[in-house]
């Protein structure tokens, strides 16, 4: 994955229920992900820059799911997520995604952990909107080069 290896900076965005489009986070992925934006507004995300990976998480009831995509575009503002009851995100980009919606399910954790552990990264923190970055970039390239996350 071109993209992946190019990129300078990893970002997790981790929408919350609380914030979110009728109370759903995973709505609130959905909006992006038909869209191809991604919105927050913590100061970290909006650092980022075009050609930064984004890794973008939520939960529908108990089962978590993420995307990943490389930022294309800054916008100077969205308001997708308001329009459908959510929140209005200070920072917005455009993004290409570069996988499927990944059910995080116990298998695709086993094979998160081994990988994280091949690479000396603490797997706990790969999707945590505040731990994760650059260092899970060759757990990025596994995974995609092991068919783990595709497209």
């Amino acid at each position: 994955m071109e993209s992946i290896s190019a990129a300078n900076k990893i970002r997790c965005v981790t929408y919350k229920d609380e914030f979110s489009s009728m109370h759903s986070s995973y709505n609130d992925l959905m909006i992006g992900v038909q869209n191809g934006v991604v919105g927050c507004s913590s100061k970290v995300f909006g650092s980022s820059k075009i050609g930064d990976i984004v890794l973008i998480t939520a939960n529908n009831d108990k089962e978590k799911y993420f995307v990943v995509g490389v930022l294309t575009n800054i916008l100077d503002n969205c308001n997708l997520w308001h329009e459908d009851g959510g929140f209005t995100w200070e920072y917005n980009f455009e993004y290409t995604p570069l996988s499927k919606i990944i059910h995080i399910d116990e298998a695709f954790t086993q094979k998160m952990m081994d990988i994280c552990t091949r690479h000396g990264v603490n797997d706990k923190y790969m999707l945590h909107s505040r731990f994760c970055g650059i260092r899970y970039k060759n757990v990025l390239l596994d995974m995609f080069n092991e068919h783990i996350i595709t497209m």
